[in-house]
């Protein structure tokens, strides 16, 4: 990664003051550029970070809003899939603050920067739904491939995959 683009996306340890500041990102198109095959590639998100500076941590929630483009698992059309997360990380200084319930990063003490793009990219992808078949208030697949995708459901229902049915007997075989 260029030197530019991880100073935008990091924070300066020294520069924070001791207590609670608020910091605000946005993410774009641009961003996705500096890693190999992301899976989203168009967003536009604003992250807006409480920072919370401590004598042996940094305390960050992240609230990120904005949307990603995805393709409809249905239609393939693509659509802009809404974001609106919190995530929370601590950068700690010693292993000491390791918890199992919280994301705990360490960081070298003599690091003067936290990097967050790395954390920024796991988090949106960490908004890409498993399945991605949106509501229809955010996509709507054309009428003709939902009436085609109807159409193939009905000729196959009641009927049994011969692979299925030759696992069964093996199965039976077995007992």
């Amino acid at each position: 990664m260029d030197k530019l683009f991880d100073n935008l996306y990091s924070i300066e340890i020294p520069k924070l003051k001791f207590g609670e500041q608020e910091l605000v990102w946005e993410i774009n198109d641009d961003f996705f550029g500096h890693f190999e095959k992301p899976l989203v590639q168009v967003a536009v998100i604003r992250i807006a970070g409480t920072v919370t500076k401590y004598e042996t941590h940094v305390d960050a929630i992240f609230r990120l809003t904005g949307s990603i483009q995805l393709e409809c698992d249905r239609c393939t059309e693509e659509y802009m899939q809404p974001v609106n997360a919190t995530r929370r990380v601590i950068f700690a200084y010693n292993e000491n603050l390791r918890d199992d319930n919280e994301d705990v990063i360490l960081v070298d003490p003599s690091e003067d920067v936290i990097h967050l793009a790395p954390e920024f990219y796991d988090f949106i992808h960490l908004e890409v739904p498993i399945r991605k078949v949106p509501e229809s208030s955010v996509h709507e697949c054309p009428p003709a491939i939902l009436e085609t995708l109807e159409k193939i459901k009905n000729t196959h229902e009641g009927e049994m995959d011969p692979r299925w049915e030759a696992l069964r007997e093996l199965k039976k075989k077995k007992q």
